[in-house]
C-alpha cells in the first residue's frame, strides 16, 4: 500500500495487480503485439494518460486545443475497444508486454 501512495505521490497512476491480471484483452481487442497501430500523436496523448493526466494538462504539454485532444482519447478508446481512459492505458501496456516478452 505504501508503494502505492508513493507512486501516486509522485505523480504516477497505480493499477492494482488484479486489474492486470484480469483485464487481459477479449479477442475483440487488438493483439498485434503493441500500440503501433495508433498514430504518433495518439501514442504521446497514451502515454500522457498513463501518468494521469487531465485533457487540458495533456493539451498544455502537447500545444493542443482540448476539443482535439478529446478527439485524440476518442480514436484510442476505440482502436483498444474499451470505454475508458484506464482500461486503455491497462491493454495499452499489456500489449506493450507482450511485445517485449515476444
Amino acid at each position: 500500500m505504501l508503494s502505492a501512495l508513493r507512486l501516486i505521490m509522485a505523480g504516477g497512476v497505480y493499477l492494482p495487480p488484479a486489474m492486470m491480471v484480469h483485464g487481459t484483452p477479449d479477442d475483440s481487442r487488438p493483439t498485434i503485439g503493441s500500440t503501433s497501430f495508433l498514430t504518433p500523436r495518439q501514442r504521446e496523448v497514451l502515454e500522457l494518460l498513463g501518468q494521469g493526466r487531465s485533457n487540458k494538462e495533456i493539451a498544455r504539454a502537447l500545444n493542443l486545443t482540448e476539443g482535439t485532444v478529446k478527439l485524440h482519447v476518442t480514436a484510442i478508446l476505440k482502436a483498444l475497444n474499451v470505454s475508458n481512459r484506464t482500461k486503455a492505458v491497462v491493454v495499452a501496456a499489456q500489449l506493450e508486454l507482450a511485445h517485449r516478452s515476444a
